[in-house]
């Protein structure tokens, strides 16, 4: 609505105990940020919230520019990967509050990206997924479809929730 309006300044999101911004100047999203991330990675990441709180204010400008592509194709970026989510097997997603650990014996075979090695280097069988994403400015897309991968391979297995005891 906002782009189609032509509108100018900042749009603050609020979810998930996090907040992030989105800036536009006449209608082009121009610089996003939420966390450490920034730019399109930034506006991923907060697509991924499901509630959420927004408030715009008119006029409010920065001079950043993390966001250099077409509205229309960044928009319609966003709406595949909000099908992406839809198609995602939701009996399969852990919860990004879940905590895995590297198995000992793992068997499987399979080939990593280097964004995915990152990842599977941050499993350490205390940092919960959302921690790992947020820490490796990962959107939590992403996050999930390696972790999907990771746990297929037989690479990693969920740490049980109840109480955590480290030595």
């Amino acid at each position: 609505f906002l782009c189609k309006q032509n509108s100018s300044g900042r749009l603050l999101i609020k979810g998930e105990g996090s907040r992030g911004e989105v800036f536009l100047l006449e209608g082009k999203i121009t610089h996003a940020f939420f966390d450490c991330c920034f730019g399109v990675k930034a506006l991923f990441s907060m697509l991924s919230w499901k509630e959420a709180e927004y408030s715009f204010t008119q006029g409010a400008f920065t001079d950043k520019t993390t966001i250099n592509m077409d509205t229309t194709q960044l928009l319609g970026l966003m709406k595949q990967r909000m099908h992406k989510w839809e198609l995602i097997d939701r009996g399969k997603l852990p919860s990004l509050r879940s905590i895995f650990h590297l198995l000992p014996q793992a068997s499987g075979v399979i080939r990593l990206t280097k964004e995915e090695w990152k990842i599977l280097a941050k499993i350490d069988g205390r940092r919960t997924l959302i921690e790992i994403a947020n820490e490796l400015c990962v959107a939590p897309l992403d996050l999930s479809e390696a972790i999907l991968r990771f746990l297929e391979a037989g690479l990693i297995g969920e740490v049980p929730s109840g109480p955590k005891t480290f030595p």
